[in-house]
């Protein structure tokens, strides 16, 4: 059996999850049936709550039961992804755990072709600024495939846009399903290594694209010379 834990701090609320997986399944559907999951989450700040539900999942034990740890990788809330980030990597080089990451748009469309067919899904993330991060994905063999490039689009123009019968995805991915296609990611071989992991944010922060901009001044740097 493989411990398998799941953390997505992309949104507005921190989770986490996790599972023993039995055997050797092949799919989202039969990954998600082969373990007992333990599930928790909070709408509170990220870096203040994610540890205590861990605690939640994990008991007494710790990660001792652990054998891979799966974060999402974004896109989504600049901060929250940082946390989640720093939290799993973190578990990877100090417990030596296999860390995998679980691109956000794709759990969420691949958790969506689990309830409801449709020839296209079309996931959103607010992006803030009156825009969401967005990719197309359609229903594959063993779940969803990519079917263009991550963006930043308006929502009515996406919308208007899409084909008929093309799904919005707009309902988070469980931490479960987040756990449970890193399982499937490393079991066809994929590893991240921790030094070198980063979030995938599609664009600069507000603060950043402002400052390019000139719109916000650069913090000063103070010099230090003879006789400062």
């Amino acid at each position: 059996m493989t411990g398998v834990l799941g953390i997505d701090t992309s949104g507005e609320a921190c989770r986490v999850a996790f599972g023993a997986v039995a055997g050797r399944p092949r799919n989202l559907a039969s990954v998600l049936a082969a373990a007992r999951w333990r599930e928790a989450r909070d709408r509170r700040g990220h870096a203040e709550r994610i540890f205590s539900l861990l605690d939640r999942v994990l008991g007494r034990k710790g990660l001792a039961p652990v054998g891979l740890v799966a974060v999402s990788g974004g896109p989504g809330s600049f901060t929250g992804l940082r946390v989640g980030m720093a939290v799993a990597k973190a578990f990877a080089r100090f417990g030596n755990i296999p860390l995998v990451a679980v691109p956000t748009l794709e759990a969420m469309a691949a958790e969506a072709a689990l309830r409801v067919r449709a020839p296209l899904y079309v996931p959103v993330v607010d992006a803030k600024r009156g825009e969401v991060y967005t990719a197309p994905f359609r229903p594959g063999r063993d779940g969803v495939v990519g079917a263009g490039r991550t963006a930043v689009r308006e929502p009515s123009a996406l919308r208007a846009g899409l084909p008929a019968g093309a799904l919005v995805v707009e309902e988070p991915a469980r931490a479960r399903t987040v756990a449970a296609l890193g399982f499937l990611a490393f079991a066809a071989g994929e590893r991240a290594d921790p030094d070198r992991l980063v979030p995938v944010y599609v664009r600069r922060p507000e603060a950043v694209e402002k400052m390019r901009a000139g719109l916000l001044k650069q913090p000063r740097r103070r010099r230090f010379g003879r006789g400062a």
